[in-house]
C-alpha cells in the first residue's frame, strides 16, 4: 500500500513503508519512518504524549484502511497534525 506523509513542519512529504514511535530520554514521543536504507530515517513530527502519538498512528492506520477499501475520498497522502 501507499501512502505520502507531509511532515509536521510542512518541509517534506516522504512515501513511507513503516511509520514508529519512539520515546526520547526527555520524555517527548517522536513519529518516524524508514528510508529506503537501514540508515534512513524520516522525522515526521513529535508529540509531548505518547497518547496523542497514538492517535496520530491510528490516523495514518485509517488512510491505509481507506486505500486498501477503495474508497473515493483515499488521496494517498497525509498531513502531520501540529499537536
Amino acid at each position: 500500500m501507499e501512502l505520502w506523509v507531509r511532515d509536521q513542519s510542512k518541509t517534506g512529504l516522504y512515501k513511507i513503508d513503516n511509520v514508529y514511535i519512539h520515546e526520547d530520554e526527555d520524555k517527548t514521543i517522536h513519529i518516524w519512518s524508514d528510508g529506503i536504507n537501514k540508515y534512513l530515517k524520516y522525522y515526521l513530527g513529535g508529540y509531548n504524549t505518547k497518547e496523542r502519538a497514538l492517535i496520530v498512528l491510528d490516523e495514518i492506520q485509517y488512510e491505509l484502511e481507506k486505500r486498501s477499501l477503495g474508497q473515493p475520498n483515499y488521496t494517498g497522502v497525509y498531513q502531520m497534525p501540529e499537536d
